[in-house]
């Protein structure tokens, strides 16, 4: 039993559906420049299910019903491997999961305390959420202590700076974690093209389409995937979407939901037959 790539996992399943902010204080500016800390300022951010970081409020509000299924899976987890491994093993993970929980709640508590001070302006709906995920981890820390309270060495005394959300990050979860919102780096867009000559069809969609965003940019992908150019896997959308981003030059292409929570266009849609004219003639020689 590899007991390294389960602790993984379970810490997966606690990333999973987290939402949160980065706040401005002494240890974001440590962490982060003055325009990177622009970019953030009073933003909501979201985990999804495939561990993209997307920005409310390009969320499905679904997805944060599936947090209690992911706890849920590593409470039994937990139960499976106190029978399974020595006292010893199951004493070490059982401890070091633990202090995983106590971090993240502590987080989502931090967060649920202090976004309204941070973000004055936040709606109710992702204070709800804020709220909800603050509640599903306490009561899975709750749980988790409950299997085996005598390997729980509860501390005296603990620090509280309160300085917003940061300062309660290992630093496992700093680099790990936090670390990456700004620094996430999209995937080239010829890496997703399937057929064809990937640098010329990359530099027509550069040179003619650059200028596309929403529902019009959607046209242009379903097209590319119709041709069999773009084949996109579970979980490729954000970062499909980052990588047009990227390839446009950072310009404006509008919300993530705009793009990909429109259903496919069937063949009688006028709008999608017009544009899709435009674009057999712009790939004419090359598909």
């Amino acid at each position: 039993m590899n007991l390294e790539l389960i602790y993984n996992e379970m810490n997966l399943n606690l990333l999973k559906h987290f939402i949160f902010y980065i706040p401005t204080n002494e240890i974001t500016k440590k962490l982060y420049d003055s325009e990177s800390l622009s970019k953030m300022d009073k933003k909501i951010y979201y985990l999804n299910g495939d561990f993209n970081i997307i920005e409310y409020p390009d969320t499905n509000p679904l997805e944060f019903l599936n947090k209690p299924k992911s706890l849920q899976s590593n409470y039994f987890k937990i139960l499976e491997l106190k029978n399974e491994v020595n006292n010893d093993a199951f004493a070490l993970f059982y401890k070091t999961y633990l202090e995983q929980i106590d971090a993240f709640t502590e987080i989502a508590e931090l967060v649920n305390k202090n976004i309204q001070k941070d973000i004055p302006n936040c709606n109710e709906e992702v204070l709800g959420y804020v709220n909800y995920n603050f509640f599903i981890l306490n009561k899975h820390q709750t749980s988790i202590k409950e299997i085996e309270p005598s390997l729980i060495q509860i501390a005296t005394q603990k620090e509280k700076l309160d300085l917003g959300v940061l300062d309660k990050l290992p630093n496992q979860l700093k680099n790990s974690f936090v670390s990456k919102i700004p620094e996430i780096e999209a995937i080239p867009f010829r890496d997703f093209i399937r057929r064809g000559n990937k640098d010329e069809i990359e530099k027509i969609i550069k040179n003619n389409f650059s200028d596309l965003k929403g529902v019009s940019l959607r046209y242009l992908i379903q097209y590319l995937e119709d041709e069999g150019v773009l084949i996109l896997n579970h979980g490729d959308n954000q970062k499909l979407y980052d990588s047009i981003k990227e390839l446009f030059g950072g310009k404006d292409i509008a919300k993530y939901n705009s793009i990909f929570s429109i259903p496919n266009f069937t063949s009688n849609d006028m709008k999608y037959k017009k544009n899709k004219i435009a674009f057999e003639k712009a790939f004419e020689e090359l598909l």
